[in-house]
């Protein structure tokens, strides 16, 4: 999936004027990483408009079958954060893309 993370801001960017795009790879935190480096972007002058995604996607079943095997994800498939009755947790993917422009002066 990696290979695919790396080519999907060139193909958005193909059909606009060329513009740079970064890939952030910061496992679990890139999301944030990239949200911060665009507001970054947008507050120094540097850029006016920034798309900012992230996805959780599990392309490949080896790391779940692992989870179920060692036992680490929830029987009920139930996710219960800092409750006592709490049993193992649940996996999720999704996905999300934000549109930030900066704010005129």
């Amino acid at each position: 999936m990696q290979v695919v993370g790396r080519i999907t801001p060139k193909k958005l960017k193909r059909p606009m004027k060329p513009r740079p795009s970064i890939v952030v790879d910061t496992a679990c935190s890139s999301s944030h990483h990239a949200f911060d480096y665009a507001y970054r972007c947008l507050r120094d002058g540097i850029i006016d408009t920034a798309i900012v995604g992230g996805l959780m996607l599990d392309g490949d079943p080896l790391p779940f079958l692992q989870y179920v095997k060692s036992g680490f994800l929830s029987p009920d498939r139930q996710c219960k954060s800092f409750d006592a009755s709490g049993n193992g947790f649940t996996k999720a993917e999704g996905g999300a893309i934000f549109v930030l422009q900066r704010r005129r002066n």
